[in-house]
């Protein structure tokens, strides 16, 4: 702030904002965000390996359906192992 009688200081520029939302300081990576997702939802990754000719069916039902492979496991799990005997 300028003294009411000083002739000598000039006038102090304004800092100009930065265009869009500020930043919180405090964003989480990738890594992290992942994590976070999987917890909320109670997720836990798994391997399989599957021949490939399986892959390739897999691939194309999941083009005709327009599904994840994850819901199509999910739903398989359930329906056949899962089931109530």
């Amino acid at each position: 702030m300028k003294d009411a009688n000083d002739k000598v200081t000039g006038e102090l520029v304004p800092v100009k904002r930065k265009r869009g939302r500020p930043s919180t300081g405090n964003a989480m990576t990738a890594a992290e965000r992942q994590a976070a997702y999987r917890a909320r939802n109670d997720l836990v990754a798994v391997t399989v390996e599957l021949p490939r000719d399986l892959v390739d069916a897999l691939s194309d039902y999941l083009k005709f359906k327009d599904v994840t492979r994850n819901e199509v496991f999910a739903k398989l799990l359930r329906s056949q192992l899962l089931r109530k005997r």
